[in-house]
């Protein structure tokens, strides 16, 4: 009891600035209260609306139609089915003119079975399926300022559109962007004519049951008695999507709680920082104490006591902020989800929540509060003593540091959800302080070796208060500069992505792709693109096919060897020249050679263990074709060219089944809309890819995710800016004591004030200038080896930051020092003794 009132009687006077450092363990925690909130609602809500996300119990999916086999084989399952066909397409909206790449979906039976189509008006999700009526995408109408009741033209066919789509079971707002669905019914789609050779087509049968049958057993039953007859079969059931959505969720929790977990570091940072300044203001007390009999360990409770409590007092409050913080994250992340979340606080969350803050308070307040232990009852006489750390107190420090870093490791356990990954953002973090710490250190002993003597006074006092004692240089350049270093590094590699795809779309560089084209088109697609004036820069026959044996050596006697590579399916090419996205790394390229060759990809031959001189028997729609493997190639993949994995030799693939890609440019938006329009009216079945609209859905895209970024890149610049403030509130006392010797030496208060303005610029510019160099590194990294694009730092935004950081450092610097320059001299010597 008496070290509970000692803590309470001690803390007078300076509770107002304790409960300014327990904000910063607060913002992590609202970051982390809310994150695990959403983690779990929408968790709980994929369980509940497993079903709705299929739309179905059962759904069979080939890239083939289904054989006799497998129709004999849905007949007897029984219950309520439904078929669908999912083709890429263009559309055409005749009033507009308007083109787009579409999902088409045709339709027959009741599905969705569980959930329902959104649309506007909704009787329309029910109405297009009896008759020549089109459901259509509300964004793609949008785009093209369309109405309910003007037309679509799918293929050859014209419908009306019978309503607005604005969400189907299961699908994101990302995916719709990407491939805007249009549906149709069923029965119209032979009259379409848009299932060709080489189209991409998906078909569907799904089903519902409404007894208590085992559908996860029934799916594996369905693959095993389809193995041979539909080997391209897969069986998805309403648990398996809830499983990949639910990783799709852990997925985005991980990526997320990296700002929670970086804030609640910066605040447990800050609180170490600020319980280290509090204690050094507080020896004299404890030396009083330790004079009229207190231990070393009833001390060390005291104050131990107090941080608990703060702690605890930040935690609660960072949980009530959380559960606010909850309701407005299913906004920002609902383009990337499907269905509806429904989210409210539990007091589950908020209870872990708080422990996990109070934890970590103790944890990083634990090696400051040690000197309170060291404390001498002869400092309470003899003012200049100094007291030196015991050999005990050594071990303790040394324990106290690596129970927080084991902390943070459960931490970031907790919020990963795997050892490895835990061990990456704890190791990353680290390094990232470490980095900051190091250049705080190098900036300020590079200012103190090499300063500047022939500046101003003012200015030489402003600059020398980076190297004072108490000075907040390391504190500031952690908290500020990594919360810069975040938001930077976000913008400098979504830059480089964006001028990356914007530099395949330059000059003399192909935009447009028609793909699907038919044999007997290929003359008179050519002659429509050059009618156009634009250039023909390739047009390449496709041929696809399967591997049917490596050396002789069946598929289905190889197991695993080669995994994807060998499983796959192979659109390949042949022709007597390299691509220009191509290089030779092994044999000899094949040329005009009458010998039946084939060119890998240098990557696939290495996964299929196989080299020059090596034999493969392909597969070509049934019929076996045994060739040499003549060559390896690098590929550039990156090249808007048609690329590929297999090139033969000519004379080899000729009669096979076949469709033809062609890539041209179109100079002008207008020019490549007319071509679109004009393939739709006259070749349907042909697909165009535009690149400049990709370039803009991957903008849009980009935008998102780094919105999400940026809001929670924010806790920690908030964080960093509660560290900042707390700081300055701490060596308030000190900075009075300076004022007021300067001023007893004749300084003038607009010469103090302007002392303290170039400290915080130089702070701030410091702070700013190291989070910025980092970003750079960082966004090298993530361009270079992540995204594999060229590094193209976003120089602009880059300038606005150094502005934007120093002068909140100025903001908040100075309105924290506010009177400091005010105070009499003779009162601050007269309270010094």
């Amino acid at each position: 009891m008496w070290v509970l009132r000692m803590a309470w009687r001690d803390s007078r006077g300076f509770r107002q600035r304790l409960l300014l450092y327990t904000s910063a363990i607060a913002i992590g925690i609202a970051a982390l209260t809310a994150l695990r909130g959403l983690s779990h609602a929408m968790e709980e809500g994929v369980a509940q609306q497993a079903s709705e996300l299929l739309g179905a119990d059962l759904e069979v999916e080939s890239d083939l139609p289904f054989s006799a086999t497998a129709e004999a084989l849905f007949d007897s399952l029984g219950g309520r089915r439904a078929r669908m066909v999912e083709t890429l397409s263009m559309v055409l909206l005749p009033e507009s003119g308007g083109t787009r790449l579409s999902e088409v979906r045709a339709i027959r039976g009741n599905w969705p079975f569980y959930g329902e189509l959104r649309s506007d008006p909704p009787t329309a999700a029910l109405s297009f399926r009896q008759g020549r009526e089109a459901l259509v995408d509300n964004g793609l109408l949008l785009q093209y300022e369309a109405e309910v009741g003007d037309s679509i033209k799918v293929g050859r066919v014209t419908f009306r559109i019978a309503g607005r789509l604005l969400g189907i079971p299961g699908e994101t707002a990302v995916r719709t962007d990407v491939r805007p669905p249009v549906l149709i019914p069923y029965e119209y789609l032979a009259q379409t004519e848009l299932v060709q050779y080489g189209s991409r087509i998906e078909y569907k049968a799904l089903f519902r049951f409404d007894d208590d049958r085992d559908v996860q057993d029934l799916a594996e039953r369905i693959k095993e008695r389809l193995s041979r007859s539909d080997p391209d079969i897969d069986v998805d059931t309403a648990r398996d999507r809830q499983q990949r959505l639910g990783r799709t969720i852990r997925n985005l929790d991980r990526f997320l709680g990296l700002g929670g977990f970086i804030a609640l570091l910066l605040g447990a940072v800050g609180v170490a920082s600020a319980i280290h300044a509090y204690v050094e203001q507080k020896l004299e007390s404890v030396a009083v104490l330790r004079s009229l009999g207190a231990t070393g360990g009833q001390a060390l409770r005291i104050y131990l006591l107090q941080a608990g409590v703060l702690g605890l007092i930040g935690s609660t409050a960072g949980a009530i902020a959380g559960a606010a913080v909850l309701l407005t994250l299913p906004a920002l992340i609902a383009d990337f989800l499907p269905g509806t979340v429904r989210v409210s606080p539990s007091l589950g969350t908020a209870l872990e929540g708080i422990s996990i803050g109070t934890s970590i308070a103790l944890l990083f307040a634990a090696r400051p509060l040690l000197a309170v232990r060291s404390a001498s009852p002869l400092l309470a006489i003899r003012a200049s003593y100094e007291s030196g750390l015991r050999a005990g107190d050594r071990v303790w420090r040394g324990l106290v540091v690596v129970l927080a870093a084991g902390g943070a490791y459960l931490l970031a356990r907790l919020l990963a959800g795997r050892p490895d990954h835990a061990l990456f953002f704890t190791a990353g973090t680290a390094v990232a302080l470490m980095l900051l710490a190091l250049s705080a250190h190098l900036l300020r002993g590079s200012v103190r070796r090499f300063f500047p003597r022939s500046l101003s006074y003012v200015t030489r006092q402003g600059l020398a208060n980076l190297y004072r004692p108490h000075n907040q240089t390391l504190l500031l350049m952690v908290s500020l500069g990594l919360g810069t270093f975040l938001v930077a590094t976000l913008y400098t590699a979504q830059n480089s992505v964006l001028a990356h795809i914007s530099q395949l779309g330059g000059e003399a560089q192909p935009n447009v792709v028609l793909f699907d084209i038919q044999s007997d088109q290929t003359e008179g697609v050519r002659q429509l693109v050059q009618q156009m004036e634009m250039p023909v820069l390739q047009l390449v026959p496709v041929v696809s096919m399967h591997i049917g044996a490596i050396g002789g050596v069946p598929v289905d006697s190889l197991g695993d060897q080669g995994g994807w590579a060998l499983r796959r399916e192979y659109r390949s090419t042949y022709r007597s020249e390299l691509a220009d996205s191509e290089a030779l790394v092994g044999g000899t390229w094949h040329g005009d050679t009458v010998q039946a060759a084939v060119s890998l990809e240098a990557g696939v031959a290495q996964r299929l263990g196989v080299s020059v001189g090596d034999s493969l028997t392909f597969d070509v729609q049934g019929m076996p074709l045994t060739v040499v493997v003549g060559s390896l190639r690098s590929v550039d993949w990156q090249r808007i060219m048609p690329n590929f994995l297999c090139v033969f030799s000519p004379g080899v693939l000729e009669a096979a089944p076949q469709f033809h890609v062609l890539v041209t440019r179109g100079d002008s938006p207008e020019a490549r809309a007319l071509l679109q329009r004009r393939l739709v009216e006259k070749y349907p079945n042909v697909s165009a890819i535009d690149l400049d609209l990709i370039l803009r859905t991957v903008d849009d895209i980009l935008d998102r995710v780094a919105a999400l970024v940026r809001f929670m890149a924010l806790f920690s610049v908030a964080t960093g800016v509660v560290v900042l403030i707390a700081s300055v509130s701490a060596s308030r006392f000190q900075r009075v004591r300076e004022s007021a010797l300067l001023r007893t030496l004749g300084a003038s208060q607009q010469q103090v004030q302007r002392m303290l303005l170039v400290e915080y610029a130089a702070l701030g510019t410091l702070a700013g200038l190291t989070g910025l160099l980092l970003a750079l590194g960082g966004g090298w990294g993530l361009a270079r080896f992540v995204f594999e694009v060229t590094f193209a730092p976003a120089w602009d935004w880059l300038a606005g930051a150094l502005l934007v950081v120093p002068l909140l450092t100025i903001l908040v610097g100075l309105f924290g020092s506010r009177g400091v320059a005010r105070v009499p001299p003779l009162e601050v010597l007269r309270r010094a003794g």
